[in-house]
C-alpha cells in the first residue's frame, strides 16, 4: 500500500518537518546574539541576521553619480569566515526613501551602508536584513 503524497509547500507540513529535516539536509543551525549560521561539511558557511541599528544614522555622504550614503555600518558575524566576504544587505524599513547596500569585504563582520536619493537620517531602531556566504574551512 502506497502512502499518500506529501505537499511540501503546505505551511503546516513545513512547520512539522523543518525542525527534523533542515539539520539533516544542511546541518545544524547555530544562533547567538550576533545572528544565525549554518556550516556545511564542504566548508561553505551562511550567516544571516535581522539587525536592529541602535542609533540614528545620517545618510549624507555624496555618492559619485547618484544620491547619498551613510558611513559604513557593521555588525559582528555569529561565526567568522576564513576569508573576507561581501554582505548582502536589504533595508527592512517601514518608510519610503531608504535602502541598504554592501560595504567593504570582511571576514569578521557584516558591513553595509544605507543609501538614499536625498540626504536623510535613518531612525534608530530600524532594521536591516544581512546575509553573508563564504568559507569556514
Amino acid at each position: 500500500m502506497a502512502l499518500p503524497p506529501i505537499d511540501i509547500l503546505d505551511p503546516d507540513v513545513l512547520d512539522a518537518l523543518a525542525p527534523e529535516l533542515i539539520p539533516r539536509i544542511i546541518g545544524p543551525v547555530e544562533s547567538d546574539e550576533h545572528g544565525s549560521y549554518v556550516r556545511l561539511e564542504n566548508g561553505l558557511q551562511v550567516c544571516w541576521k535581522n539587525h536592529q541599528i541602535p542609533a540614528s544614522v545620517a545618510v549624507n555622504v555624496a555618492n559619485s553619480g547618484w544620491g547619498y550614503r551613510s558611513g559604513q555600518q557593521d555588525a559582528p558575524f555569529p561565526a567568522p569566515f576564513i576569508d573576507s566576504v561581501r554582505t548582502f544587505a536589504v533595508a527592512n524599513i517601514n518608510t519610503v526613501g531608504y535602502s541598504a547596500t554592501s560595504g567593504a569585504s570582511s571576514a569578521a563582520s557584516f558591513t553595509f551602508h544605507f543609501v538614499s536619493g536625498a540626504s536623510v537620517t535613518v531612525p534608530g531602531g530600524a532594521f536591516v536584513n544581512l546575509l553573508a556566504i563564504g568559507r569556514w574551512k
